[in-house]
């Protein structure tokens, strides 16, 4: 619901309660999240951004999964859902692990990215949680019996 108030009331021009949101941060899809304000200490992340043109302004990021539609707590559709991974990056590793050192978590990225319907308002403007996920190596080789 987070999403739903301060995206429409930022649309529309709508006074808010409070100002937690980040303004517009219109290169969240072109840079690594490592590059964000707040690294490493936060793992998740609401700015307000436009909706980039075309596929060169994602380069780091693949859409995964199908539109979600977002409902209000009436059963009302207020919002559409996208959801986009980062992509692997072939990079040297910034830290080598000497044998017997614990290697960092691996990372998983993910943006959900929020958009008003059209219904409401024709805008580029969206809403979007950037989400970290630290994986530790003993969780990424669990297999049931």
């Amino acid at each position: 619901m987070m999403a739903k108030y301060y995206l429409k009331n930022k649309v529309l021009g709508q006074p808010m309660k409070a100002l937690i949101i980040p303004e517009e941060c219109d290169h969240i899809f072109s840079i690594p999240p490592r590059d964000f304000p707040r690294y490493p200490r936060e793992t998740e992340w609401h700015c307000y951004c436009r909706r980039p043109n075309g596929p060169e302004s994602r380069n780091l990021w693949t859409r995964v999964g199908e539109d979600t539609i977002v409902f209000d707590p009436r059963g009302n559709g207020v919002g559409i859902k996208r959801t986009y991974a980062l992509t692997e990056q072939k990079e040297e590793p910034d830290v080598i692990s000497l044998p017997g050192e614990i290697e960092p978590p691996r990372e998983e990225w993910f943006i959900e990215e929020i958009s008003l319907p059209l219904s409401v308002a024709n805008t580029d403007l969206v809403f979007c949680h950037l989400i970290l996920n630290k994986i530790d190596k003993e969780e990424a080789y669990v297999v049931d019996d």
